[in-house]
């Protein structure tokens, strides 16, 4: 009966480890995925910029 109960408390000592690496793998996840849509959004931000200034060139050329 005792050994019974220390190979459970093991399998759970163990299958929390388990979750909690997998827990902080999601969490570099997140947080990668996060600063990836930031950037995303930057880049876009940029290209309408250019995008905008190359009409207004295009404006005072043919004005």
């Amino acid at each position: 009966m005792a050994k019974e109960k220390v190979k459970s408390v093991d399998e759970l000592q163990e299958a929390k480890r388990v979750a909690e690496e997998a827990n902080a793998k999601l969490r570099i996840t997140l947080v990668a995925q996060k600063r990836a849509n930031e950037d995303s959004e930057i880049e876009k931000l940029r290209a309408v910029k250019l995008e905008q200034a190359g009409i207004e060139g295009v404006k005072k050329k043919k004005e």
